[in-house]
């Protein structure tokens, strides 16, 4: 799937906003597709989701929304020493963060070429 098929899955009032192909633009700018791999767009789609909803629908307001009343609008926010990472925001976000401990950098997966040429600057020269 494509980071707009997912957004369009988990967060319609982004797919449906005229900035979400510049939302999704900067998401990529952040996200390593080599650390990813196959989770990629599942990640792009995520950041994207999480910026969106910090910046736009949660109106730029820091921390966590804990109380919300309807009538007279009252809201309340959480304060900022509960949040550790800017990705604890949202749901997005810590689902994001929740993939990040589960994804394994490429490196473990590289082949004795690039072990070799990382060690020894040479692709040429085995390890023995």
């Amino acid at each position: 799937m494509t980071a707009v098929e997912i957004i369009q899955a988990i967060y319609p009032a982004l797919y449906n906003d005229p900035t979400r192909d510049v939302h999704i633009a900067l998401a990529r700018d952040e996200t390593s597709s080599t650390f990813y791999g196959t989770n990629y767009e599942k990640a792009v789609a995520l950041l994207a989701s999480h910026n969106y909803y910090v910046t736009v629908a949660n109106g730029g307001n820091a921390g966590v929304q804990t109380y919300k009343m309807s009538g007279r609008m009252a809201v309340s926010y959480g304060g900022i020493g509960v949040i550790r990472e800017y990705l604890e925001l949202s749901s997005f976000g810590r689902q994001l963060l929740s993939l990040n401990n589960k994804t394994s950098p490429a490196a473990s997966t590289c082949s004795d070429v690039a072990i070799n040429y990382l060690i020894n600057g040479d692709p040429s020269v085995l390890i023995s």
